[in-house]
This record gives C-alpha cells, structure tokens and sequence, in this order.
C-alpha cells in the first residue's frame, strides 16, 4: 500500500488527480478492513467446547459432539489454503484455516481433542500433530 501511494502522489496528471486520490483511499480503507478482520479471528479452548470465532459469526462445538475431524486443502482461485475441520453427529461443520494460528495453537487444539474426544474419529495428522510432529506445510 506505501507503494501504491507513493506511486499516486508522484503523478502530477490533474485529469487522474481524481482517480489517483479515490482510489488511495478505497485502498487503505481495504487495508484497514483486512486487518481488523484478522485480529478478530480466535479460537478458544475450553473444559467443554472449542469456541471458533471471526468478524461475521462465532461457533462453538461441543467435544463430546464431534464426531470426526481433519485437514482438508481446499483449492480457491489460483491458490488454496489447508482447513481443519470438525463435524458432529447431526451433521454440522466447523471448520478454520489452520496458517492463522501458530503451532503450538495448533498443537495444544489437538491434544485437547485427543484428550476430550474420545469417539471421534480423528485423521492420522492431527495425531502427530498432537505429538508436536507437523506436517511441511503447516507454518
């Protein structure tokens, strides 16, 4: 964004002067939204539920409710992103990108889930990951 800016205050053209400034601000306002959505996003940990929660919407999963969880590559665009997902027994999702948080995040939701979620049926990485052992492309 400081380039873009830098790049708009050099023009001196006053027919795109109009432009150059609308489209700065539109810019920053961009900038400003995307980061104020991502401080937004948590997970919280507790004795009986895991609590996933971001700018639009917060949902919870009781651990006794899940019935099976994973990590799932979902292709967007030209890029993708690797999710974690939780499904209970009447059917309902939840699911978060796992690049948003750190590993020992990651880790310490895994070994909460072995621990609390015995009848689930969980996939062979989220118990390596409980062990500490990540898979490459987790950050």
């Amino acid at each position: 964004i400081i380039m873009i800016a830098g790049v708009l205050l050099i023009s001196k053209n006053d027919a795109n002067q109009n432009f150059s400034t609308y489209f700065l601000i539109a810019a920053i306002a961009l900038f400003l939204f995307l980061f104020i959505a991502l401080q937004k996003v948590s997970l919280e940990i507790n004795d009986m539920s895991l609590v996933y929660t971001n700018i639009f919407k917060t949902q919870e999963i009781s651990w006794k409710e899940v019935s099976k969880t994973y990590i799932k590559y979902r292709q967007h665009g030209k890029s993708g992103s690797h999710y974690w997902y939780f499904e209970t027994w009447d059917g309902r999702k939840l699911r978060f990108r796992i690049s948003l948080f750190s590993r020992n995040n990651l880790q310490a939701i895994a070994d909460a889930l072995l621990s609390k979620s015995k009848a689930a049926n969980i996939d062979e990485r989220i118990i390596r990951m409980a062990e500490g052992k990540f898979p490459w492309y987790v950050f």
